[in-house]
């Protein structure tokens, strides 16, 4: 759906520009490149940005679950955090306006979207859609959240050789 959209933004933008700019077989190349750089910069940089950022936030990151035992699997480079769903205190899809409104994305930001999972003991998880990219959080309660830039933020967790994981067992 994305593309669609992209070569339905280039498609009108280059019939706005036949219609606003009288067109002669000198001017053609200027006319469309001019239309072509206002695509560009209103909906491709834009668009480049956000995906780029959840690229180099997603890099390194997993997350995994084992269904049999209900234990979730967060990783981040050579941090490991456990969980089971016991665990989770809050669930949030953050969305942008056009998703959380559910208006018509013009602008294809609405693809874009983060979790952001809140553990019993206040530690924040978040996860790209590019990580984990299903509509709703395995049966759990759903909040959303609305951004207008859906930037999942940098998460820093302690030191590694520490474990995140106190075990209620005696």
């Amino acid at each position: 759906m994305p593309l669609i959209k992209l070569f339905a933004t280039i498609l009108l933008s280059l019939i706005v520009g036949v219609v606003l700019f009288p067109i002669t077989k000198d001017n053609v190349f200027e006319v469309a490149t001019i239309a072509l750089a206002v695509v560009f910069l209103k909906r491709l940089l834009p668009f480049l940005v956000i995906a780029i950022r959840h690229i180099r936030i997603s890099n390194g990151v997993s997350f995994s679950i084992d269904k049999s035992s209900g234990k979730y699997r967060y990783c981040q480079g050579s941090t490991t955090l456990l969980f089971d769903s016991n665990q989770i205190k809050k669930v949030v899809k953050v969305v942008s306006p056009p998703k959380f409104d559910n208006r018509f994305d013009l602008l294809g930001f609405g693809d874009f979207f983060y979790w952001k999972i809140t553990l019993t003991d206040n530690k924040m998880i978040a996860i790209s859609c590019l990580v984990l990219d299903i509509e709703n959080f395995f049966g759990m309660y759903l909040e959303q959240e609305k951004k207008i830039f859906v930037f999942p933020p940098l998460i820093q967790f302690p030191d590694p050789n520490i474990p995140m994981n106190q075990s209620d067992e005696i």
